[in-house]
């Protein structure tokens, strides 16, 4: 009777073992390829685990997958660097000036012409050279306009600049007479505008102040150019 009950109780054991087994799902398998990336929390287990060997975390995204994007940004980066020294500029000039040009007394208004022609011709090379002569430094403000006395002969070329007034800064000084010396001439000069002495003797006032600095002291400047004809 005792082995009888023995064997009914193993093979009742067997039996539930084996019924248990079938309801225990079979575990995931376990590959060691790319791991997959879980977008929804409730798949991650809770139980320990630990890195399966030979497997590898997922590589970084990199910029190169998308050839136009960085392409793009590098382009926007490099705007940004070559324009960041103009955005940092800050103004010094009086807003209203504007600088340019001004015919300064009725015989040159009289032949406007002649006298437009050499003042814009004037201007254009003092703009360019001042950031040369004056080593874009901080002018004086406090300085006198240079005005010079121009001769040219009956063809319009320059034969003699006589200095009348000094700013008092020997750099714009230097500056407007060189300005002048290219930018005083005339291919075609009207002959009712010649002095007694039959030349051209025209008074050119230069003027310059600081318009505004960048973040590394470098000036820049507005300039006026005003012309007589005597």
């Amino acid at each position: 009777m005792a082995a009888a009950l023995c064997l009914t109780g193993c093979w009742d054991t067997s039996e539930t073992k084996a019924a248990n087994r079938d309801k225990i799902p079979d575990p995931p398998a376990i590959t060691t390829s790319q791991p997959q990336i879980v977008t929804d929390l409730t798949q991650i287990s809770v139980a320990k685990t630990v890195a399966l060997p030979g497997a590898e975390a997922p590589p970084h995204p990199t910029l190169s997958a998308d050839k136009t994007k960085p392409a793009a940004n590098e382009a926007e980066t490099h705007k940004v660097a070559v324009d960041a020294p103009k955005t940092r500029y800050t103004q010094e000039a009086d807003p209203g000036y504007q600088g340019g040009t001004k015919l300064m007394n009725d015989k040159a208004r009289q032949f406007a012409n002649f006298s437009d022609l050499i003042l814009e011709q004037t201007l254009k090379i003092a703009e360019q050279m001042a950031p040369e002569k004056l080593d874009n430094r901080r002018v004086p403000l406090d300085l006198q306009p240079v005005i010079l006395t121009t001769v040219l002969d009956p063809l319009g070329r320059l034969n003699e600049i006589v200095i009348d007034q000094h700013s008092g800064d020997k750099l714009v000084d230097q500056w407007f007479i060189a300005a002048c010396k290219k930018g005083v001439w005339s291919r075609n000069p009207p002959p009712a505008a010649r002095a007694s002495d039959g030349n051209y003797r025209l008074k050119m006032q230069g003027i310059v102040v600081n318009a505004s600095f960048d973040r590394y002291g470098i000036y820049s400047y507005e300039t006026e150019v005003g012309l007589s004809i005597l």
